[in-house]
């Protein structure tokens, strides 16, 4: 359901008193005060977030709301609840802490608020516990309300909210931001540390503000400067070990020249800087700071409240690298046959007797199966994750076009900038484009290029052959193999390589004696190597031990890699 807000409605407060119930709710746009609306109003209100500068930033704010996490005791929100000079109650906990507040009040005398929701997605595989509290309790309240300003797409909304009713509020007066989209060559650091000086010799008015996800990223640009506290804030999770150069800020601490901020602060922090000039980092070599443009992007705009440069926006990225190249649609068709498999087993493994189902643990080999109370079960928001974070490092990074489309669909405009590189060929970078436009373009800054990005390339154009390369699918793990019979490396290396290659031996994965004769029998014929697979041969390439695992009921032999 789409609502429209009347065009001389700035907050959410002045339309409605109280959020919508049992829904999710896409609240328009960042700083709407959705959020102070369940802080506010005559209800009582459990308020859940995901990070504790959430709720401090909060209780700095508004003085009618208790604040439960970290070492917050159980005892100290009873007495809390047993204030009768405060009548309504106003719980702001984090997700990880959601349980104490079930297990202590009536739920059915609150309503819930479940914020910046979209995090339940983007943090579930890392934050699992904490998320699945939230999914495990939100509709034993009153009522419910997933509230995000950044609505992630249906496909990726986790399985347990799928049947939800989505609310949209569209305001009339969103401010278009523009993006100056930056594509570095090579690493960011040297474009990042190139900005920081144009501030610190004053050739840029104003503070420059970075949201980066990497703590060793600051660390490292600290180090690089000499920045210190006297010029420079950082505000990061505590949870962080790292040893820092300077110390850690409070998001209510004044600001200073230069502002580095992690996700700690990416969503609900209100930050307060009329100088503030916004720059968001994605390093390539650290897959937590590519930025996702319709989700973080637009929490990140919104983040300083009174800027006056609020309509621009500064992206520094560079192309992601890859191990893969495979189109989305394809990637999409592979994980539907995983999680099929998957349920496969499933179903397999609880047809087994309880005690068997008791001895048998699940590898490494398969994310989306999970166990409980000796029942098996696929998680398939793990497909989902798969999928989103897919898109993310393998799609959306590797063309500016695609960057572009990306920031348009969410309704910021692009301005891409001389200075930095851009993309020079007309193409997407899948190995099997790629491969065609070497045959078809006599292009040697682009030859130069392919040959850089795929090391094997020049060698199976010349030994294989256009057409070799056409009729093995263009599949970059069939060409390696192909160009190991023309190899002058010895015979045991060759081996070595195929394993690595075709069969992805893992550390700590048991693999059984029938399996290891048959990878071998294949590796022996295509090597052309008279010799009969024994599962033993694993030995002479791996470090191992002997041991033997359960499988569909069946006792089987092999070896654990070590």
């Amino acid at each position: 359901m789409n609502i429209n807000i009347p065009e001389n409605v700035k907050y959410l407060s002045e339309y409605i008193k109280d959020l919508p119930d049992n829904c999710i709710l896409s609240k328009g746009k960042v700083g709407a005060g959705g959020t102070s609306i369940a802080i506010n109003n005559n209800v009582n209100y459990v308020i859940a977030v995901p990070f504790v500068s959430l709720i401090e930033n909060k209780m700095q704010q508004h003085d009618n709301i208790f604040g439960l996490y970290g070492k917050t005791t159980v005892k100290a929100l009873i007495n809390y609840l047993n204030d009768d000079k405060i009548p309504v109650k106003k719980i702001m906990v984090t997700y990880d802490s959601l349980q104490k507040v079930v297990d202590n009040i009536d739920t059915k005398s609150y309503k819930i608020l479940i914020d910046e929701y979209h995090l339940l997605f983007t943090s579930y595989s890392f934050r699992y516990d904490a998320v699945k509290c939230v999914l495990n309790n939100y509709n034993k309240f009153k009522s419910y309300c997933f509230m995000t300003a950044t609505i992630l797409e249906e496909e990726f909304i986790l399985k347990e909210l799928e049947n939800i009713p989505i609310i949209s509020y569209d305001w009339t007066d969103t401010a278009e931001v523009t993006v100056h989209s930056m594509k570095c060559k090579g690493n960011v650091i040297p474009t990042v540390v190139n900005i920081i000086n144009k501030y610190l010799n004053e050739e840029i008015d104003g503070n420059a503000y970075f949201f980066v996800n990497s703590v060793s990223f600051i660390n490292n640009i600290i180090n690089i400067l000499g920045l210190d506290n006297t010029n420079t804030r950082a505000i990061w999770s505590t949870h962080n070990k790292m040893k820092m150069s300077i110390k850690n800020s409070l998001t209510t601490d004044p600001p200073k020249k230069i502002n580095f901020f992690t996700s700690k602060c990416f969503e609900g922090v209100d930050l307060y800087d009329e100088n503030a000039r916004l720059y968001i980092v994605s390093d390539d070599t650290k897959a937590s700071t590519l930025i996702d443009i319709s989700t973080s992007l637009q929490q990140i705009c919104g983040r300083v409240r009174d800027t006056k440069y609020w309509k621009n926006v500064a992206h520094i990225f560079t192309s992601t690298r890859y191990d893969v190249d495979m189109s989305l649609e394809d990637y999409k068709k592979e994980i539907e046959t995983y999680t099929k498999d998957t349920l496969f087993s499933v179903s397999e493994c609880n047809n087994l007797s309880e005690n068997t189902r008791k001895s048998l643990e699940i590898g490494e080999y398969n994310n989306y199966l999970n166990k409980r109370d000796n029942w098996f079960f696929c998680d398939e928001n793990m497909a989902k994750i798969d999928l989103y974070n897919y898109k993310l490092t393998k799609c959306l990074y590797k063309a500016r076009v695609n960057l572009t489309k990306e920031y348009q669909k969410n309704n910021f405009q692009v301005i891409e900038h001389s200075s930095f590189i851009k993309e020079k060929f007309p193409i997407n970078n899948i190995f099997k484009d790629v491969v065609i436009y070497c045959k078809e373009s006599e292009d040697e800054d682009y030859l130069k290029w392919a040959y850089n990005k795929y090391d094997f390339l020049k060698e199976a154009i010349t030994h294989l052959g256009y057409d070799k390369i056409e009729k093995l699918q263009y599949n970059s793990n069939l060409i390696k193999k192909t160009l190991l019979q023309f190899s002058n490396i010895d015979k045991e290396d060759k081996i070595k390589k195929m394993l690595d290659m075709d069969w992805n031996i893992q550390k700590g994965v048991f693999v059984s004696s029938d399996k290891l004769k048959e990878m071998f029998k294949e590796i022996y014929n295509n090597l052309s190597i008279k010799k009969a697979p024994k599962a033993s041969d694993i030995t002479k390439y791996y470090k191992t031990k002997s041991s033997h695992k359960v499988i569909k009921g069946v006792d089987k032999k092999g070896y654990i890699i070590i």
